[in-house]
């Protein structure tokens, strides 16, 4: 496979952001889970407060 100077450059700066993406997903998805949990856990409190 042969590949040109001036496209392997767009390709490489593509990968980073794909990668950048998806740790901001990453990052995102677990300030979901962290928040869920906190109302699951404040949920549970007043449950057994009852």
């Amino acid at each position: 496979m042969r590949q040109e100077v001036g496209k392997a450059r767009p390709i490489k700066t593509e990968h980073v952001m794909i990668q950048i993406q998806k740790l901001l997903d990453f990052l995102a998805k677990s300030i979901m889970v962290r928040s869920r949990l906190d109302t699951m856990k404040s949920l549970l409190a007043q449950i057994h407060q009852w």
